[in-house]
């Protein structure tokens, strides 16, 4: 049988906050409303559970919030917001504003085999809101490399929030520096997101914390400097001759200690 648990990793647009194309956030609001998450869900993962309604999976526990709006598909909300912000189609259809098209390049990795198959699809989503996506599909170090060279526009990648137990560890990174390995890029909030982070270190009030938590992700769901697309799951094929077979959320052990022969 096939054992699936949904871990703490998502699948998530990334953006270049400071290219005119991603700079307002009507911007990244209207992609985040044109991107079909339970078609792509259903349609290319095969588990219609994964579509994200917000950044981060119920499974983890105080950084999930329940008070969110969840994300939504709505194209024509998505293209009313481009209007507002003065994007308008060209005889092409592509969007522009000021003499710069709405176009970028998107970087997704091929160690990741949903992962080009989605951008595929998040391309043809986007062309229907008047924005024009080529994706260039690299080995797994080529979005650090883009970002440390300057030339990431926009990408699709997997981010796990675990790489250390305590889920702050990774948002400092991704949320609150100019330029990270894997996150935004250039986001114009950051240094209030750093504010937020900065009083979570130093705090040892439980309520406290969850005020905080709960600041962070809904700066984060507003701003959208990342939009989220899908969460992710571990599956693992199980023997009929095994039990306690158990799933690893932090993708670090098979915990074969706790498995026996039936």
């Amino acid at each position: 049988k096939v054992e699936s648990l949904t871990i703490p990793r998502s699948r998530v647009l990334f953006f270049d906050s400071g290219l005119p194309q991603f700079s307002d956030v009507r911007v990244r609001r209207a992609i985040a409303l044109a991107v079909d998450r339970a078609g792509i869900a259903r349609a290319i993962l095969r588990h219609p559970e994964s579509a994200a309604t917000q950044l981060l999976p119920p499974v983890m526990t105080g950084w999930h919030r329940a008070d969110l709006p969840v994300l939504a598909y709505d194209p024509a909300a998505a293209r009313a917001l481009l209007d507002q912000a003065g994007w308008f189609a060209g005889v092409d259809g592509i969007r522009a504003k000021d003499g710069v098209r709405l176009a970028a390049k998107l970087i997704t990795l091929a160690n990741r085999p949903e992962l080009p198959v989605m951008a595929s699809a998040i391309q043809a989503q986007l062309r229907q809101i008047g924005m024009d996506i080529a994706i260039e599909v690299g080995p797994g170090n080529s979005v650090p490399a883009a970002i440390k060279d300057g030339t990431m526009q926009f990408t699709l990648v997997s981010r796990t929030y675990v790489n250390v137990p305590e889920t702050i560890a990774t948002l400092i990174p991704d949320f609150t520096r100019e330029r990270s390995n894997w996150g935004s890029v250039r986001w114009s909030a950051r240094d209030a997101m750093r504010t937020l982070t900065d009083a979570y270190l130093v705090s040892f009030d439980e309520a406290e914390k969850d005020r905080l938590r709960g600041a962070m992700m809904r700066m984060l769901h507003e701003e959208m400097p990342a939009v989220p697309v899908s969460w992710t799951e571990h599956t693992v094929a199980v023997s009929s001759r095994l039990r306690n077979v158990a799933v690893d959320p932090y993708e670090m052990r098979y915990l074969i200690e706790r498995m026996d022969w039936k």
